[in-house]
């Protein structure tokens, strides 16, 4: 088997650790079973699903663009996003 590096934001690795506990499985067993899944849809699935979140990350930037983000707007939620130490 061959070991592979990968960078990935920090908040992203916290959220893959935190769904593998969830499941049962180890980060590197959640890893290598979305590979086998994503391996195993046809290529037009594939490319209909990388089209689609680039579709929608672009509809993101747009609406932002229009209606940017105002100071304080999402202050309420700031306590709703800090996750407690298990």
């Amino acid at each position: 088997m061959t070991s592979i590096t990968l960078d990935i934001p920090e908040e992203r690795l916290t959220r893959l650790q935190a769904r593998a506990k969830s499941l049962g499985v180890t980060l590197e067993e959640l890893v290598r079973l979305s590979i086998d899944e994503l391996l195993r849809r046809p290529t037009h699935e594939v490319h209909q699903a990388i089209e689609y979140f680039q579709q929608l990350g672009v509809l993101h930037a747009v609406g932002y663009a229009r209606h940017p983000v105002q100071p304080g707007e999402f202050d309420v939620w700031s306590e709703e996003q800090t996750w407690e130490a298990e």
